[in-house]
């Protein structure tokens, strides 16, 4: 792959400076273990039974900071993610292992786990400084190292391994991914994957960590039965565990794909991480719309407007979030899905900082002389063909308008190949040089294996326009509408109370209007394009208005006593002294009292819904 950039723009851009004004610049204000230095510098104190686990977590956040900084150009945060990283190198020991000693000494399945997410930091950062010091030091780390790296989590260094050998050719580093790989399919998880029939009872996370290597190891071997593995574990997820958001239930482990299952946010880091993967070895499309869907609902509806507070976990139906507001079965009860610096566990907070990030440097990429728009949103690709400098400048408000412009200005002929969505019914545009509209685009353009393709030989604009119906889609009895890769929900800013950090609050958020309906037939929904470009429902935002009736009789649940389940799925009760608030399921239709009245009922984007109703009730016309 030849060396581009690429440079955010619009809302992507802005949102990337509100994670640097949030908590990817202000990580310690979320607590333990990111008020201190871990990789090259720390030891860790003895409150966790795992000695690797701060080391996990830190370099979450420390992968996420090191992208922002490079694609917002920002020289002191540059600075800053090359002094997280170097020491670490430099501390390497006499065999050039990277880590500290302890972590050596455990018997842990995933001893060598934070490493995979620090050496991608590592690699990140190498992408933009070219520093060989870099990949030679990463090297050194796997070739001198005897560690089984076929066991649970440890496998996962097989991504480095083979990132590390598409780099300097070092064939051993491709030997021991393969052999690791090969050996790993002896343990149980592994073999979850290839079963495509077999439900899978695993982690979330380590599913998807999982899913991406069999694509890797084909991508240097061109052994079709790898790619299979990866291909049939995404068939897999949409089959079963798809949720509504574009996210894989995780609560924590994969349950199934009903509406009131949660996501962890991790999932949603995770999940975009491996399918860019797919995406470019696959060259498929519908890798990049479940990106897309995936990033602009599950991702952003994850956090807070200004990226100061995130939930553990996440569900498309939630009216109440607060201390004791968790439906999901692990944390039943719990204050998992309320909105903080630190909402249950630190996995979730390093990894909110990387979901971004990743999307932005995966849309577009550069083979030979062959440019790829992958993923759409505002932003500037530019780099060089056979030394000869070219840019494609796109000028969208995407996903908010499905309207896209491309400015290109080249030096040396290339092949500019555009993604048409699956979603997409149709597509309108022109083709200008110089001003002058020389045709319809979708008469220019060939439209192949899911790419229109266009051969540029001088500086050209382009201007498409996807087509988008509004969809109605059923989950377990109830039905919720897609427009493009936007997914809308009954949503509202609510009451918010603080606590906590001023800067940096932990949230309360309660519903201030009705979200109590049921969709009257197909809804008659009626598209509003609005003018918001920011993913915060005070802005003007696309919106989507559906028939309904209020459904009188349907509440919140308030509970003393809760049943649900260890992390070994094994059943638990908790009891409250006063009665705890959480997110009612659907109702049953022969028990519904309906209001006679059918009223008009506003839906937004999923993103900018932090309290929503996603998943409603349906009723004949």
């Amino acid at each position: 792959m030849k060396l581009a950039k690429n440079k955010p723009l619009g809302w992507l851009r802005e949102y990337l400076v509100t994670q640097k004004q949030g908590l990817t610049g202000h990580m310690e204000k979320a607590g333990y273990p990111f008020d201190r230095r871990f990789w090259g510098e720390a030891e860790p104190r003895n409150e966790n039974s795992r000695f690797w686990w701060p080391f996990e977590q830190t370099a979450y956040h420390i992968d996420g900071y090191v992208r922002t900084a490079i694609l917002l150009g920002d020289s002191e945060m540059l600075a800053k993610a090359a002094d997280m990283i170097y020491p670490a190198l430099d501390a390497a020991d006499e065999n050039g292992s990277i880590g500290h000693e302890r972590m050596k000494e455990s018997a842990d399945d995933c001893e060598y786990w934070p490493q995979v997410i620090f050496f991608r930091a590592c690699l990140a950062l190498y992408s933009y400084n070219k520093d060989k010091k870099i990949i030679e030091a990463l090297t050194k780390h796997y070739l001198s190292s005897p560690t089984d790296y076929s066991k649970i989590r440890n496998l996962f260094n097989a991504e480095i391994m083979i990132l590390l050998y598409k780099i300097n050719g070092e064939e051993k580093l491709l030997e021991l991914a393969v052999k690791s790989y090969e050996k790993g399919k002896n343990n149980d998880v592994q073999n979850t994957l290839s079963r495509v029939t077999a439900k899978a009872h695993i982690h979330g996370v380590t599913y998807n960590e999982y899913a991406k290597l069999g694509a890797l190891l084909y991508s240097c071997t061109g052994e079709k039965r790898y790619l299979e593995d990866s291909v049939k574990a995404y068939e897999k997820i949409l089959r079963l565990y798809m949720l509504p958001c574009g996210c894989n239930s995780s609560s924590e482990y994969m349950l199934n794909n009903r509406y009131d299952e949660t996501y962890e946010t991790c999932d949603i880091a995770d999940m975009t991480w491996s399918l860019h993967y797919l995406a470019e070895i696959c060259d498929d499309t519908k890798y990049s719309d479940m990106i897309e869907k995936c990033i602009f609902n599950a991702g952003i509806g994850s956090v807070t407007e200004d990226f100061r507070a995130l939930q553990y976990f996440s569900c498309a139906n939630q009216i109440v979030l607060d201390e004791t507001s968790s439906h999901c079965r692990y944390d039943m009860g719990g204050k998992s899905m309320a909105y903080s610096p630190m909402p249950f566990t630190a996995c979730c907070p390093g990894n909110v900082n990387r979901i971004m990030p990743n999307f932005a440097l995966s849309m577009w990429s550069l083979e030979e002389n062959c440019v790829t728009a992958r993923m759409y949103g505002p932003c500037e690709f530019s780099g060089e063909i056979d030394g000869k400098a070219f840019s494609v400048t796109e000028k969208t408000n995407y996903p908010f308008d499905l309207k896209i412009d491309f400015e290109i200005k080249t030096e040396a002929p290339l092949l500019l190949r555009l993604r048409v969505p699956e979603w997409s019914n149709g597509i309108g545009g022109a083709i200008r040089q110089k001003g002058i509209t020389i045709e319809k685009a979708e008469n220019q353009g060939v439209i192949k294996n899911g790419f229109m393709l266009f051969n540029v030989t001088e500086d050209v604009e382009i201007s498409i326009e996807f087509s988008a119906k509004t969809v109605q889609k059923e989950n377990h009895g109830g039905v919720y509408f897609e427009r493009g890769p936007l997914v809308y929900s009954l949503g509202m800013f609510g009451k918010r109370k603080k606590s906590g950090d001023a800067d940096f609050p932990t949230y309360k958020m309660y519903a201030d209007q009705k979200w109590n309906y049921a969709v009257v037939g197909d809804g008659a929904p009626q598209f509003l394009q609005g003018t918001g470009t920011k993913w915060d429902l005070r802005e003007n935002l696309p919106s989507i208005t559906v028939s309904c009736r209020e459904v009188e009789n349907w509440h919140l649940r308030r509970t003393k006593k809760l049943r649900g389940i260890s992390w070994k799925y094994e059943p638990k009760t908790i009891e409250f002294e006063n009665p705890v608030a959480l997110t009612p399921r659907l109702p049953a239709k022969s028990r519904m009292k309906l209001s006679p009245q059918i009223e008009r009922v506003t839906l937004y984007p999923y993103g900018a819904c932090k309290l929503r109703m996603t998943v409603l009730p349906k009723i004949d016309k």
